[in-house]
């Protein structure tokens, strides 16, 4: 008899534990997923040149995060109405679509275990010259949620640009430009054929300029091989330019005018 009622709190306990097991791994398999995602590149870009950038996205959760994707959102233009992507992208998957200035990606369920737990793609991007600070930024989302974190969705990544060195003593220079109010690269008087103008300057060895052989202003690289710099005597005013290198036979910058604080205008000069 004795025997028989141990056997029973025997069975009892081990039942209990079962039963508080059950109770664990249901909790576990309740946990909400957690994507976690990294943008990796380089540190530098040289301007113009294709990089190749990737997205990883890891499951740190304890369940599937079903129908996951990212959106990577590229640098965009200034123009109005219609803004497009301020560079060139390519080099996606069959998985991403370029949609509204923006790479989107299918990653499809991202598990919290086994391969599938992380997953990646690459693309490749190439930066202009601009005045602005530019960036890449990649974000997943899941249609499983709340997620346990969400912090953790993002992130950015902003090459310091790279420009070759282009010394002048002389030279005569196409020049390409645009005009517009928020412009910020010549990048974008590009994407406009028909909006450009287009002129010679000669840069002279005495660091003036001339244009159809009349002093029309100064130019120096006194900011380094990399870099052009000039002001034009028009009219009542000036005209200044701060630019890059694009290569060692152009430069892009933008133009500012000493009679308007409204227009600017993008420029491409090139050796002739």
């Amino acid at each position: 008899m004795k025997k028989q009622k141990r056997f029973s709190r025997v069975a009892v306990c081990l039942l209990l534990i079962l039963v508080g097991l059950g109770a664990g791994v249901a909790n576990a398999s309740s946990t909400p997923p957690n994507l976690s995602l990294q943008i990796t590149g380089p540190s530098s870009a040289q301007v113009y040149s294709p990089y190749q950038y990737t997205v990883t996205v890891t499951n740190i959760g304890g369940s599937t995060a079903y129908t996951s994707s990212v959106v990577v959102d590229l640098p965009e233009t200034t123009t109005s109405p219609q803004k497009y992507v301020l560079g060139t992208v390519s080099g996606y998957p069959q998985t991403c679509q370029l949609a509204n200035r923006k790479l989107v990606c299918q990653l499809g369920n991202v598990t919290h275990t086994g391969p599938n737990r992380t997953k990646s793609f690459s693309f490749t991007f190439a930066f202009p010259i601009s005045t602005r600070s530019l960036q890449i930024k990649a974000t997943a989302s899941t249609v499983t949620t709340p997620e346990t974190n969400s912090n953790n969705n993002f992130a950015t990544i902003a090459p310091t640009p790279v420009y070759p060195n282009n010394q002048l003593t002389s030279a005569t220079m196409s020049v390409s430009n645009c005009t517009g109010t928020t412009l910020s690269s010549f990048f974008e008087c590009e994407l406009f054929p028909s909006s450009q103008q287009h002129f010679t300057l000669s840069l002279n060895p005495d660091l003036t300029m001339s244009y159809e052989g009349q002093f029309i202003g100064n130019w120096d690289q006194y900011a380094g091989a990399n870099r052009l710099h000039f002001v034009l005597f028009m009219g009542n005013g000036t005209a200044e330019f701060n630019g890059f290198a694009r290569s060692n036979t152009c430069f892009e910058g933008i133009t500012t005018f000493s009679t308007s604080t409204t227009y600017i205008s993008p420029y491409r000069l090139c050796i002739q």
